[in-house]
């Protein structure tokens, strides 16, 4: 066989026998084999818990650890830089943890901890629970309850970004996963998961919730809550759901309630160019004036209907309560002299 310098070239009447058997990377130096020392050592050798620990106390030597968790820094191209690395990684699994188990029994390995975690890490609850844990310790996360003030940013920085990936990078979905027994509620985070409000059942969990907290006796009192309100109690992402809207997200929230959405603060862009809205409200209008007959509508002032949320309907009429009532109720012959005659009463 004639070797040259830098070159991976073997002569021989036997090529492809000997190349399997002897090339190797060629140096100006000479031979220099991938793993020298681990060529060497006997069969089994690296499978001895004697020559495994001798191999590490050197390594920790020479790395210039102080403590045990400076361990957490070993990786699996660090062992294989070392001579004999590479054949003790094929003896325990090629896993720096595994070979760190086998080695200090007593000592109890984080596996998130290394610079790279094993594969399937997360997969064993335990192991997120400690990192959680500790990363509560950390910031000061004395309750469940005091998760809500801490952000996904500071848990990331903390050492969970891989952690938190797993669960959407959303700090909500990881803690429902780690602490199972407690139950978190999405909106009181500093960020609501990403598509929580397109969950109705998420929406009326929040409305719900609403109720207890503002002090709201029924159903008919949501007619008096402002966008403000909610927006304060985190219910800003569902404005922005139904585009500002709260009558539209409160009726969807409960659909079982019969609402009437002239009675909101604000109704929906549009609502009263519909014709069977406007005959709604004047029934119900109606039936709060007390009103037995069509003929009762003529003692009926512009006033009272602006006083029962119907300015809106008054203004798509130019504020005309007769050319309201005859577009509404079209099948009844109404006595135009009446309603003037009321007015000028009024006056």
């Amino acid at each position: 066989i004639i070797w040259r310098s830098r070159m991976q070239v073997c002569f021989s009447p036997r090529p492809l026998l000997l190349f399997k058997q002897a090339c190797r990377t060629v140096t100006s130096t000479g031979v220099q084999a991938t793993d020298k020392s681990a060529a060497r050592k006997p069969k089994n050798y690296w499978k001895n818990p004697q020559n495994q620990q001798k191999f590490l106390e050197d390594l920790y030597t020479d790395s210039k650890f102080t403590k045990i968790d400076d361990w957490y820094q070993l990786t699996a191209e660090k062992l294989r830089e070392r001579p004999g690395g590479r054949s003790l990684l094929r003896a325990l699994g090629f896993s720096p943890l595994k070979i760190l188990q086998a080695v200090y029994t007593d000592h109890k390995w984080d596996p998130f901890k290394f610079k790279k975690s094993p594969q399937n890490v997360w997969a064993d609850l335990s192991n997120a629970k400690r990192l959680m844990d500790e990363i509560g310790n950390r910031l000061g996360v004395a309750s469940p309850e005091h998760w809500y003030s801490i952000s996904r940013e500071q848990v990331a920085e903390n050492g969970g970004l891989s952690l938190l990936l797993r669960h959407d990078n959303s700090l909500f979905a990881t803690l429902k996963a780690v602490y199972p027994e407690h139950t978190f509620i999405g909106w009181r985070f500093k960020v609501v998961p990403r598509g929580f409000w397109m969950a109705q059942a998420n929406r009326r969990s929040f409305f719900e919730e609403s109720m207890k907290r503002l002090k709201l006796p029924s159903m008919e009192s949501w007619y008096h809550v402002q966008p403000a309100q909610i927006t304060e109690l985190g219910g800003g992402g569902i404005l922005s759901h139904f585009k500002g809207k709260l009558s539209l997200a409160i009726m969807d929230s409960f659909p079982q309630h019969d609402w009437e959405p002239w009675r909101f603060s604000r109704t929906t862009t549009g609502f009263w160019k519909v014709q069977e809205n406007r005959g709604r409200y004047f029934d119900w209008l109606a039936k709060r004036l007390k009103l037995t007959s069509k003929e009762d509508w003529y003692t009926v002032s512009v006033a009272d209907v602006r006083a029962h949320d119907g300015a809106g309907v008054l203004q798509l009429y130019n504020d005309s309560l007769q050319v309201a009532l005859s577009d509404v109720y079209q099948n009844h012959n109404w006595d135009k002299w009446k309603f003037q005659a009321s007015s000028a009463a009024a006056d």
